[in-house]
């Protein structure tokens, strides 16, 4: 399983400051991940124990590549909401903070699709225990 991250760089949460809670999310940049010929994901789903949360942040740039979202937030540009996988380095470096930590998304199942093969190659069995193990 997968979750969302809200996260944005040092530099963006001096200049805008920290939302308080999610509904201050509108008010702040978002960088948000399209895939062609959809639309942006404009709504972000949160929860917190049994609270829940469905919030439309102000759409400042949509990027069809994960890495970008992530390097445009690195860069001060909004909040990005990749998975935590995926900015974890950053996160752990400090080249970004995390935003409303105690705000969970719904949790994402993640697939590997290989075939079912007795013959697969070593490589590919060991990126799917690896992932198993990550994810």
């Amino acid at each position: 399983w997968a979750q969302f991250v809200i996260c944005a760089s040092p530099a963006y949460l001096a200049r805008r400051g920290a939302p308080a809670d999610p509904e201050a999310l509108a008010a702040h940049d978002a960088i948000v991940y399209t895939m062609p010929d959809e639309e942006p994901a404009t709504r972000w789903e949160m929860q917190r124990g049994t609270q829940r949360r469905v919030v439309s942040p102000s759409i400042r740039l949509a990027v069809r590549d994960g890495a970008g979202a992530i390097d445009a937030a690195i860069n001060g540009c909004g909040l990005a909401r990749p998975y935590e996988l995926a900015v974890r380095p950053a996160l752990q470096s400090g080249v970004l903070r995390r935003v409303l930590p105690e705000w969970e998304s719904p949790r994402q199942p993640v697939y590997a699709v290989v075939s079912n093969s007795r013959r697969q190659p070593a490589k590919v069995r060991a990126f799917v225990e690896f992932a198993r193990t990550v994810v």
